[in-house]
């Protein structure tokens, strides 16, 4: 019982590891939808694949730097959004009138108070950590745009 338990284990250890050396693994020829995309920033694909092959390499990280840059923009415009949201949810929890007696006003009032300044603090860091995310995507712009101009010279966005 033990040494069918031991092969298996040993079986399912081997396909783990060759699942997991197969997952880095590219092959040289791009899908139809990478090419469109190759193709829609003025770069003649199948003219350049055929001068070098090795090309296959620069469009690969032409797509790997677009696809970062669109990530870090989205996550910025997510993280801008919500913070606009929060901060502006504690400043009207702050704002807010309160009609209640004046025996109960201390209470409730402080608390109030506590959660619109928490709100307000988590809407600021939610729109501070959007500043890093669109700057990183402008980055990623430039290099993507200046992996494009060494294969298409003309290029404009």
């Amino acid at each position: 019982m033990k040494k069918i338990y031991f092969i298996i284990t040993k079986l399912k250890i081997i396909l783990l590891i060759s699942f997991i050396i197969t997952l880095d693994l590219q092959g040289q020829e791009l899908k139809s939808k990478q090419i469109r995309k190759i193709e829609s920033f003025g770069i003649e694909y199948n003219r350049l694949i055929l001068e070098n092959p090795n090309y296959s390499k620069d469009f690969l990280n032409i797509l790997k730097k677009d696809r970062k840059r669109k990530r870090n923009k989205t996550l910025g415009y997510i993280f801008r959004s919500l913070g606009i949201l929060t901060a502006t949810t504690g400043i009207l929890t702050i704002a807010a009138k309160d009609n209640n007696s004046n025996d109960q006003k201390d209470e409730s009032g402080a608390f109030k108070n506590v959660i619109g300044g928490l709100l307000t603090a988590t809407g600021v860091v939610e729109i501070g950590v959007s500043i890093p995310l669109f700057k990183s995507s402008k980055k990623r712009k430039r290099e993507r745009n200046q992996l494009i101009y060494e294969l298409n010279p003309e290029f404009k966005e």
